[in-house]
């Protein structure tokens, strides 16, 4: 599986917008990291507070790695979705319809 790019040189988004297909807003500067994983990016309260209770509420503690299994280590042959992502491949998964 690929590394993940560096975040210097990742477009700063919101996440919200982008996962709903709304427009990016024009002022990047007003775009804040969340508070614990320092990862999602948002354009205001609204989205961020939108995109917890849709999606990231069950994404921030693995992301932040305050929650990580006990003597879990991840083996790319035997982990389910790096199996799913091979298969599909990468331009598949990263297609904005999919889910």
């Amino acid at each position: 599986m690929a590394e993940a790019l560096p975040t210097e040189i990742l477009e700063v988004i919101c996440f919200n917008c982008s996962y709903f297909g709304w427009e990016q807003p024009l002022d990047r500067n007003s775009i804040k990291n969340c508070g614990k994983c320092k990862k999602v990016t948002y354009c205001s309260w609204q989205c961020q507070r939108e995109h917890w209770e849709n999606v990231h509420k069950h994404q921030c503690k693995y992301i932040s790695k305050s929650r990580i299994k006990p003597k879990s280590v991840h083996d790319e042959v035997t982990c389910p979705d790096c199996m799913l992502e091979a298969a599909t491949g990468q331009v598949e998964m990263c297609r904005p319809d999919n889910p």
